[in-house]
């Protein structure tokens, strides 16, 4: 029982040793790359022998056995390029002139000094929704960790600019339509 406990774990210990040659030899990430693993963003901060150290956005140190980053999918952000992309969605009233609308979600990021120009920032009519018609905005940061504060700003920018074009972004309604009261009234009759 012993013997079979051992080579049990030997063989955790072996995967995990061959794990950590294979990426540092591949170098299929790097201390520095921003990944994402079983759900948890962050960056990787050490690729060692046994295992592989991912510092999260939330302060934890998220310490990965190399045979699971080898056996898991690993989105890495940051590998080829450190470029990112944002999208923002964002619904106008039926009311609104829909061609002012793209005109002002593709000017709105060259305004911003972190946005990039290749490729070049992008914004589309998506869908006609419930309570609005709804646009995509694309733009290109030039690198990850610009992307959540100007994501921010382009927000306020936006809001802006649909304030002074009187551009409205609704709330979420629903239109009730009664046939009659006489038919209201029957129905309280028939359930009494």
């Amino acid at each position: 029982g012993i013997t079979a406990g051992i080579a049990f774990g030997s063989r955790e210990i072996l995967n995990n040793f061959i794990g950590g040659l294979l990426l540092l030899f591949e170098q299929s990430i790097r201390p520095g790359d921003t990944i994402e693993i079983n759900d948890t963003m962050g960056v990787v901060t050490a690729v060692n022998i046994r295992a592989t150290t991912v510092q999260a956005y939330d302060g934890r140190e998220i310490i990965v056995p190399n045979a699971q980053v080898l056996t898991s999918s690993v989105v890495t952000y940051t590998k080829s390029s450190r470029h990112a992309r944002i999208r923002i969605d964002v619904g106008v009233s039926y009311d609104a002139d829909l061609k002012t609308v793209l005109e002002i979600l593709r000017d709105i990021p060259l305004k911003h000094e972190n946005v990039i120009d290749d490729p070049e920032p992008s914004a589309f009519l998506i869908g006609f929704g419930d309570s609005s018609v709804n646009f995509a905005l694309f733009a290109w940061v030039e690198d990850l960790s610009l992307k959540f504060v100007t994501t921010h700003e382009l927000y306020f920018l936006i809001w802006d600019a649909f304030q002074d074009a009187g551009i409205e972004i609704p709330y979420p309604q629903q239109d009730l339509h009664f046939k009659s009261m006489a038919h209201l009234e029957e129905l309280a009759l028939e359930r009494s």
